[in-house]
């Protein structure tokens, strides 16, 4: 009976997951995007980066850039566990038709060390992410705008734009 109830909860709590995110080649280098777990998680007290990523530029542009910064939340025991909190923004824009997303998220974390070296660490962590998306339509080239014509085995397509 526990087994199914433990089934029960895991199908209803990953009903709203979703899989794709932005990737960024050194992903090591936006660790609040890799895992909230890793906020705070620093050697310091405060960290901050920003990446920029431009792929594609001669075919089809692909820029997204991001910034974040994070630090630890002041405690008791500052070396056995601690708190982190975030915020990170992220840029998309996608191909031709401009398909821009925008994200912001607030992330938390916590940090409890498990060894007493500190080499075993267990880490929780949480964020509220707020997601805009849109698209510039004029920039998309869609069938009704051409006109194909066939003349002697050669295919010419004219485009027109209104």
């Amino acid at each position: 009976m526990k087994n199914i109830i433990l089934i029960i909860f895991i199908f209803l709590f990953t009903l709203g997951v979703k899989g794709q995110s932005i990737r960024f080649s050194q992903f090591y280098s936006s660790p609040l995007l890799l895992n909230p777990a890793l906020t705070g998680s620093s050697s310091c007290l405060f960290r901050g980066g920003l990446n920029y990523r431009n792929q594609w530029a001669d075919i089809s542009p692909y820029v997204t850039t991001s910034i974040f910064a994070d630090g630890k939340i002041p405690s008791r025991h500052p070396k056995r566990q601690w708190m982190g909190a975030g915020i990170m923004v992220l840029n998309d824009e996608v191909g031709d038709g401009s398909l821009t997303t925008t994200r912001g998220s607030l992330l938390f974390s916590y940090t409890k060390g498990l060894s007493r070296n500190n080499s075993l660490y267990f880490s929780l962590g949480t964020g509220i992410t707020v997601v805009n998306k849109s698209v510039n339509y004029s920039l998309l080239l869609f069938d009704e705008q051409l006109i194909i014509t066939v003349n002697l085995n050669i295919l010419l397509v004219l485009v027109w734009t209104i």
